[in-house]
């Protein structure tokens, strides 16, 4: 077989050296030369001296890099054998179709009559071209990757479920404390149990992934210079990588539906009266619901036409029923004065954004410097007060949301252009907010230079706009960079948002009427016309895309942003008589699988049921 060349990497640096120079002593010299004569490299010095007493010999610089061997890394990752490590693959057994090392032949191909040298069995196939590959590969790769990425993600909701399941056990054992030592032990033993046992596979499902990518990376980088090889070599690579496409196709195949790893604690409402006769605070159980790994961004977002709550959020009272009729709004006679609402007037207010934690809770940003925290049956639990104006609202983390604040005395949103300023009376900045042990904890500030009007996150990505521009932000408060900007008017880059997959950002153009869809680097995907002014967005959970309308009400969008697939009528239909009420805001709690929906008269939350 072909000469490898000798790879180094330098485990202090990013710098990669794949290939060495033969004749110096620092095993970092990069080699610019390769012999073919003497299936040596050389440096640029080296190369002089050699030329000089081999003038007949062909040597090859950088730019016939094709004509030089692979290298020593690939060459080991193609010719090792995968069942028996240090071993390399010198057979083929026909009878299984395998590849083989001396090992597999003694062990398990003993008996076959078809075992063949690759020398000898190449000689005999046609190749089918290992080029045509790349695309399949590069599918594959893309697959896996995502599924790396939900691993990741659940392996994180595991632990904030499991630290919320802890919680609320002990909070139960509060109440008995005196008799609750045993009985906590062993409640927690299951808890402990089902982590470790969901954790144990979500790690095993990274590894995996982390295996076949790194397999697929490989494949990936060898494919460009192994068709110009030798035959025995391409067959080779032709065969393992058509084995471990097989495997990969496999393993997506039975993990094509994403399960939901998180653990549940039903508390005993009895146990006072009967925790002499329990041996646990409760029953402990887990979600492990098979659903879509990546959501249908073009399912029709619906939900039940009979609300289960309706929240006046000027009172913050509660109406709870199984069978409300959407026509059978709650009267005006619920509408109390109640000066906790707010310091401003009334028309004043505007929801500006809604978020849901892990734990079921939500919390409702309002536009006069206030957050509050509603329960799981929706009651108002506390509250927050921040330095500015609320002008969006996301989420970054299963407990953490992120609020644009926006204020500039003496002057109306209307008239921001989104330019930088410095005056020290305007305030433009990110404020974050976790939840912890139920109430709404102040964090980190980012300040900014530029207006605050939308804000999305993905990861540990950040994205704001200014009126004008989108910029991008880590967590961290670092600016990597300004990705879009219009400055043709004053509102041409209004609120924004982030695709399922965190492959494109949506973005509203409220001067144009226009919905932009970009690729994460700010090229310009497509333009949707006549979404209407001052729209808002956002992209629930399942990937469907919803706008909504100032006076219009509320669109759904294809997950391309190219099309309107959806409007009113067909999303959902809220009439209070013959009046079909309008749409300011809907957030869908994927914990509670309930939609929540306001209004544009911002009087009422209402709560549905997905369908």
């Amino acid at each position: 077989m072909e000469a490898a060349a000798v790879s180094f990497s330098d485990q202090g640096s990013d710098s990669v050296v794949e290939f060495c120079c033969s004749e110096c002593d620092d095993e970092t010299k990069e080699a610019r030369f390769y012999c073919e004569n003497c299936l040596k490299f050389y440096c640029e010095e080296c190369i002089e001296p050699h030329n000089k007493l081999y003038k007949k010999h062909n040597s090859f610089a950088r730019g016939e890099v094709n004509k030089w061997p692979l290298a020593k890394k690939y060459m080991d990752f193609l010719e090792r054998c995968e069942v028996h490590k240090g071993k390399q693959i010198e057979f083929i057994c026909e009878d299984h179709d395998k590849l083989c090392c001396n090992a597999c032949v003694l062990l398990n191909h003993r008996t076959c009559s078809n075992v063949k040298m690759v020398s000898e069995s190449v000689n005999n196939r046609p190749l089918s071209g290992i080029r045509k590959l790349s695309t399949k590969i590069q599918h594959i790769l893309g697959q896996t990757k995502k599924m790396e990425a939900n691993f990741r993600s659940e392996l994180e909701t595991l632990e904030v479920s499991y630290i919320q399941r802890v919680r609320d056990i002990r909070d139960v054992r509060q109440k008995v404390i005196a008799a609750l030592d045993v009985l906590e032990k062993n409640t927690l033993r299951e808890v402990d149990d089902i982590k470790s046992c969901f954790q144990e596979s979500l790690k095993s499902n990274i590894d995996d992934c982390t295996k076949i990518n790194s397999d697929l990376d490989m494949f990936n980088a060898i494919l460009p210079d192994v068709g110009n090889k030798s035959k025995e070599l391409q067959f080779i690579a032709e065969k393992k990588f058509m084995d471990k496409i097989q495997i990969s196709e496999k393993y997506i195949n039975d993990y094509s539906l994403k399960t939901e790893y998180s653990i549940t604690f039903c508390a005993n409402t009895g146990i006072e009266q009967y925790i002499s006769k329990l041996t646990h605070l409760g029953i402990t159980g887990h979600n492990n619901r098979k659903m879509p790994a990546h959501g249908n961004p073009n399912e029709i977002f619906t939900f039940h036409d009979k609300y289960t709550h309706i929240v006046n959020l000027q009172t913050y009272s509660n109406q709870e029923s199984e069978n409300i009729s959407i026509s059978e709004r709650p009267t005006d006679e619920m509408n109390l004065n109640n000066d906790d609402v707010s310091n401003e007037s009334d028309e004043d207010i505007y929801i500006a954004g809604i978020c849901g934690f892990l734990s079921g809770q939500i919390v409702i940003a309002f536009s006069n410097q206030t957050l509050k925290l509603f329960d799981q049956q929706y009651r108002s639990i506390g509250r927050c007060e921040v330095s500015g104006s609320c002008k969006d609202m996301c989420k970054i983390s299963p407990n953490e949301i992120a609020i644009a604040l926006f204020n500039e005395p003496d002057s109306s949103d209307d008239d921001s252009s989104g330019d930088e300023t410095s005056s020290s009376d305007k305030i433009h900045e990110v404020q974050l907010i976790g939840l912890d042990k139920g109430q709404l904890i102040k964090d980190r500030i980012i300040q900014l230079t530029h207006l605050c009007i939308g804000i999305a996150s993905y990861q540990d990505d950040l994205y704001v706009t200014s009126g004008t521009a989108l910029y991008h932000y880590k967590l961290t408060g670092s600016l990597v960079g300004k990705i879009h900007e219009d400055k043709s008017d004053n509102h041409t880059v209004w609120k924004c948002a982030v695709g399922l997959h965190g492959d494109k950002i949506f973005l509203t153009n409220t001067d144009k009427d226009c919905l932009i869809t970009l690729a994460m680097d700010g090229s310009v995907l497509s333009r949707l016309d006549g979404i209407g002014r001052h729209a808002d967005i956002h992209v629930t959970p399942l990937g469907q895309v919803l706008v909504f309308r100032d006076k219009k009400g509320i669109i759904q969008i294809d997950g391309d942003g190219r099309t309107i697939i959806a409007k009113d009528g067909r999303i959902f239909d809220i009439r209070v008589g013959d009046i079909r009420v309008r749409v300011q805001s809907v957030y869908y709690n994927q914990m509670t699988q309930a939609f929540i929906l306001i209004p544009e008269e911002d009087e009422y939350m209402f709560v549905f049921e997905k369908q």
